[in-house]
């Protein structure tokens, strides 16, 4: 899945900065299951990874329109309790992420923690 973000202009901004609460949610992707998370993402941040397609056009407006269907829903909260949708995709040894906001980064997949039973409740 080589450069599957967009060339177009965006906000270049730091993945993780300037974050606000996310109002809007489809019904469905709060039932999905998380798989994973990453912990310790700048300060403090995590990503929670879940297992349901990404329905958020803002995020996926980044993403090369033949990829969009590999990414899957995920949750970013900041250190500072802020939330918003971004979406994942894994591809090789990289973790993409583009969020609701227009920013965009990539992570080791190394760097993903599954999530068991204990840790969904």
């Amino acid at each position: 899945m080589p450069n599957v973000i967009s060339s177009k202009p965006a906000h270049r901004a730091a993945l993780f900065v300037a974050l606000f609460v996310a109002l809007l949610a489809a019904p469905l992707l709060v039932l999905a299951k998380p798989v994973a998370k990453v912990e310790g993402i700048g300060n403090g941040a995590i990503l929670v990874m879940h297992d349901a397609p990404c329905a958020n056009e803002k995020a996926l407006a980044q993403v090369k329109e033949d990829y969009r269907g590999h990414f899957k829903h995920g949750e970013y909260t900041g250190s500072d309790g802020k939330s918003i949708v971004a979406c994942w995709a894994v591809h090789g040894a990289a973790i993409y992420i583009v969020d609701e906001e227009g920013d965009q980064g990539r992570l080791p997949v190394e760097a993903a923690q599954p999530i068991g039973k204990k840790d969904q409740s």
